[in-house]
């Protein structure tokens, strides 16, 4: 599943792989194969959310962007505004999760001027920019505070700060908000939209929290070992499994006479808490399945509660992409 866009490219992933092999030579066979010949268009002006499981190869794609590890095969293509291809990286703003990227032992407004210094940013540009960072996050109040005092989500908030500082074109985020309380998150979020809206500027942000992706990205790629399963934008998404998904509710016992004459559809089951009443949803692979079902319900008429279309969440859509992709891997092998 892909979509298209009429916005130019910020850059692309072309092929991109990536293998990992052990030292000794003799143990090759326990190479990971972590990014697997991913193709990917990115636009300009937007927040590109790569979604996937713990092990998907999220962090591995966005540390081959930010050239902190070369890719087995392909490359990353980078382009300007005009849609020339750049000879080298334009300037990236990075936060990845886990690492400490930021000195625990400097204030908020030290580690601005320290690390803007090592961009080679002026010293006036580094005043004016600091203050409007600092405000941008909230953290005017703790400016001259030791990091290392501060919260997590005061801590996440300066390293998003430090890696905006020189106004780069494309910001990458690894996870984020994760652990972040509620209040920080949102306010992380925001700032985000704001950047794209405002600045035009391109952010890849990667989680495997589904209610972020589907709350700030305008598309969504989803991994899967390595591989990108599916791109679009959430919309889209949403569209395309809403026109599959249909939920009838109605009495356990005419469930169990129905149940045979609809075997050949893919549905789930849900019973109610009295088990008196049973929610079936079920995923067609095309309209032409809504027809037949439709046929087999008209002719055994059952009595049933409710039938609607099903509006289905970003999980959901995950879920059901995986699944497929599971399925297609075990038939291949």
């Amino acid at each position: 599943m892909a979509g298209t866009t009429d916005q130019q490219d910020a850059f692309r992933l072309e092929g991109l792989a990536k293998t990992f092999y052990p030292i000794l030579p003799w143990h090759r066979h326990r190479a990971v194969e972590a990014v697997r010949g991913i193709d990917l268009k990115v636009p300009r002006g937007c927040i590109f959310s790569l979604l996937g499981p713990n092990g998907a190869g999220k962090t591995t794609t966005i540390k081959i962007i930010a050239g902190l590890i070369l890719p087995t095969r392909g490359r990353v293509v980078f382009y300007d505004r005009d849609g020339s291809e750049l000879r080298s990286r334009p300037r990236l703003g990075a936060v990845l999760e886990g690492s400490r990227n930021l000195y625990w032992r400097l204030s908020p407004l030290e580690n601005l001027y320290y690390f803007g210094e090592l961009k080679g940013l002026s010293l006036t540009q580094i005043r004016r920019e600091a203050d409007e960072l600092l405000e941008m996050f909230d953290l005017t109040k703790k400016a001259r505070a030791s990091t290392q005092t501060l919260s997590r989500g005061m801590q996440q908030k300066v390293a998003v700060a430090v890696a905006l500082l020189g106004k780069p074109e494309i910001l990458l985020l690894d996870e984020p908000t994760l652990g972040l309380d509620v209040e920080s998150s949102r306010l992380i979020q925001k700032r985000l939209r704001e950047l794209v809206e405002r600045d035009g500027r391109t952010i890849i942000l990667t989680t495997h929290m589904m209610e972020l992706a589907a709350r700030v990205a305008d598309r969504i790629g989803i991994l899967s070992e390595g591989e990108l399963i599916a791109e679009d934008s959430l919309p889209n998404l949403v569209a395309f499994f809403r026109q599959q998904n249909y939920e009838l509710q109605l009495p356990r016992s005419e469930w169990e006479r129905l149940r045979n004459d609809v075997s050949a559809f893919r549905f789930t089951e849900e019973r109610s808490s009295d088990d008196e009443e049973v929610r079936i949803t079920f995923h067609l692979d095309s309209r032409e399945g809504f027809y037949k079902l439709s046929e087999l319900l008209l002719s055994r008429r059952p009595q049933f509660i409710t039938i609607s279309q099903v509006t289905p969440s970003l999980e959901d859509i995950f879920l059901q992409i995986t699944q497929h992709y599971a399925g297609r891997k075990g038939d291949e092998a």
